[in-house]
């Protein structure tokens, strides 16, 4: 199998940089919020996402406008669905670990752990990254490796 030239390839979807630099734009120029910044980058996505076929069919002069405008909105709406249902496992992944993160912070028992590490180990470094990495272990237990991360 050969791969498509670079240069018709990288023009054809040039306008997915388009939420990029709105993001960039938000952040740097227009200084709005991480969250404010990312929410017009999405809106910008979904822009892209449902006119990108019609606007195909237009400039080219071939197929039926509404036919694809719809199947723009169908593509984008099963996306956002195929979106949420992967989001299930990180989800629930991101609670469980908010549940451990929570039970030791509430508990204290975050600052009763490092002064064993620091006590156990006599300030020996080695000792401190062994103990340390048993500990991580131990709390990352029956976790998915994308929890284990906040944890």
């Amino acid at each position: 199998t050969e791969l498509p030239e670079t240069g018709p390839t990288v023009k054809s979807g040039l306008y997915y940089l388009l939420p990029v630099v709105v993001l960039i734009w938000c952040l740097m120029v227009e200084r709005f919020s991480p969250g404010l910044a990312a929410f017009w980058a999405t809106m910008i996505m979904l822009f892209i996402l449902a006119t990108q076929r019609p606007l195909k069919v237009f400039f080219r002069k071939n197929g039926d406008l509404e036919h694809e405008f719809f199947s723009g909105l169908r593509n984008l709406m099963d996306g956002l669905i195929f979106g949420a249902r992967n989001m299930i496992g990180i989800g629930v992944a991101t609670a469980t670990a908010g549940i451990i993160v929570g039970t030791v912070t509430l508990t204290g028992i975050g600052l009763v752990m490092t002064e064993f590490v620091e006590f156990i180990s006599g300030g020996n470094l080695m000792l401190m990254l062994l103990f340390t990495a048993f500990i991580c272990l131990l709390l990352g237990m029956g976790l998915p490796t994308t929890a284990n991360y906040i944890v």
